[in-house]
């Protein structure tokens, strides 16, 4: 694989292959189970929502789940301590405070407490802390965005792969999406092939960890909701016409998300992943999306946090989306949790 490598992946996995290798020589155990969730690529597996409901599941089952998120292009170089007693309260969060995906998850799971740092294992520590003793010993650290997270002894490592684009080009960055090389699935324990079925993809993930049990799952939408938080039904949608923008990985997953229900997608407007919209930008798509006789305007709930601080213009809605999966997949994680 390697003489495949140009000269600037080479250096890429050159580096890549030096900090893994210092990390792992130099990894810290924490004192409770570490279930990390994470990817092979550059983004667009579905993490958020796949933590979301792992989190949720763990405390159905007794457990006190903490996430550990580094917040990525969150702009606080402190640890952020989010739905702990006494810590910052939901008020003074921001998607730039904390990153897009962190702020999302305060909102959404406001009863699961979540660490922003990027030092996971300070993060873990510092919330031990805030917590009671007795919460402390049920505790499970889920670790969001942990497959290059080479610091830290896990006890579960779960990766993610997009059915839909599983390895894009197969290029390392920074010509490709691909943070590590395919032969790097080995190390996962349990792998989830996201968004659909792909029987190819399936196939090769065999080989390259035969050992490894691989679970099926998708996105539904559960509701369709406007930026003020009121619920419609996504049946509404149905041969309507919706111009569509978002700032994320994979645009198309999106595109057919709003497919699936019936609407017609009169114009997809695609931002780069993470994107921080500015005025000028919304105003832009509400005029190019009335020309187009829009019926409605559609956006992902990670975007609508970040328009819903600059307008509160109820005619944008956005996609209130949940993980979907077997219940084996959950029974054979916390089996192996012990």
């Amino acid at each position: 694989m390697l003489r495949l490598l140009n000269p600037f992946e080479f250096l890429y996995y050159l580096g890549s292959s030096l900090k893994k290798n210092y990390l792992f020589s130099r990894r810290k155990r924490l004192p409770n189970k570490v279930i990390s969730v994470g990817n092979i690529t550059t983004g667009g597996t579905g993490k958020t929502p796949a933590t979301i409901a792992l989190a949720q599941e763990a405390k159905r089952r007794g457990f006190e789940p903490v996430i550990l998120t580094r917040g990525y292009k969150g702009r606080a170089k402190k640890p952020v301590l989010i739905n702990f007693p006494h810590s910052i309260s939901t008020e003074k969060l921001s998607p730039l405070l904390v990153g897009d995906e962190a702020f999302m998850m305060s909102k959404k799971i406001p009863e699961i407490p979540i660490v922003k740092f990027h030092d996971r294992y300070i993060g873990a520590q510092l919330a031990l802390d805030k917590l009671s003793k007795d919460s402390a010993n049920r505790v499970i650290f889920i670790l969001d965005d942990g497959f290059q997270q080479w610091g830290l002894f896990l006890d579960i490592n779960i990766l993610l792969i997009d059915g839909l684009n599983p390895f894009g080009n197969r290029r390392l960055l920074p010509f490709g999406k691909l943070r590590e090389l395919p032969e790097e699935v080995k190390r996962a324990d349990i792998i989830v092939i996201t968004k659909i079925k792909n029987e190819g993809l399936l196939k090769e993930l065999r080989q390259l960890n035969p050992n490894s049990l691989v679970f099926n799952s998708k996105y539904e939408i559960r509701d369709v909701k406007n930026i003020k938080g009121d619920s419609f039904s996504p049946l509404s949608l149905r041969n309507k016409r919706v111009y569509a923008f978002c700032g994320i990985a994979e645009p198309a997953s999106f595109k057919a998300l709003i497919s699936s229900v019936g609407a017609e997608i009169v114009y997809l407007k695609s931002f780069s992943d993470h994107y921080i919209y500015k005025e000028r930008d919304l105003d832009s798509i509400l005029r190019h999306a009335k020309e187009l006789k829009s019926d409605y305007i559609m956006t992902t709930e990670k975007d609508i946090i970040k328009v819903s601080e600059l307008t509160s213009f109820s005619g944008i809605l956005y996609l209130d989306i949940y993980f979907s999966i077997d219940e084996a997949f959950y029974d054979e994680v916390f089996k192996l949790i012990g």
